[in-house]
């Protein structure tokens, strides 16, 4: 099957939702420290959507699956940071929406990887220059656009 060129692909699709909604979640976790369901929600939406984009146009299944196993996993990972009180909701939310988008796969792990690291950087700098709660929706956008840097 055949796609016009016109038609963007669900993986130019997927980078520049991640990009919108981490640029848009920083901007509103930097000035009120809160990330919005307005923004992560629908996110989740958006991430399934592409899934079944991609399963559709590759005629296969495991983009959906792997959607759907992204949204199990983070949702098991952001319950157990909330509930051991290193994160928000809004932060797990976040998290569970660029892992759906991305669908659960070695790149997935590869971007986990980058977010702790960018965490601990931010976190550390918040620490020395400032009082309070560090904003962590910075991590996950620096995150995503260093993992893909790297694997360049």
């Amino acid at each position: 099957m055949l796609i016009p060129n016109i038609v963007p692909s669900p993986l130019s699709l997927t980078g520049g939702a991640i990009i919108i909604i981490c640029a848009i979640a920083s901007r509103t976790d930097m000035n009120s420290h809160i990330i919005p369901d307005k923004l992560t929600l629908p996110g989740i939406g958006i991430g399934l959507l592409l899934g079944c984009m991609n399963s559709l146009l590759l005629q296969v299944f495991m983009p959906v699956l792997l959607s759907l196993a992204g949204l199990f996993a983070g949702t098991l990972f952001g319950i157990i940071l909330v509930q051991i009180k290193f994160w928000s909701g809004g932060d797990a939310k976040l998290l569970m929406a660029i892992i759906t988008i991305i669908g659960l796969q070695v790149y997935s792990i590869s971007y986990t990887f980058h977010l702790i690291i960018w965490i601990g950087i931010i976190s550390l700098a918040h620490h020395l220059y400032k009082k309070g709660e560090a904003p962590l929706a910075p991590a996950f956008l620096l995150a995503y656009l260093s993992s893909i840097l790297l694997q360049l």
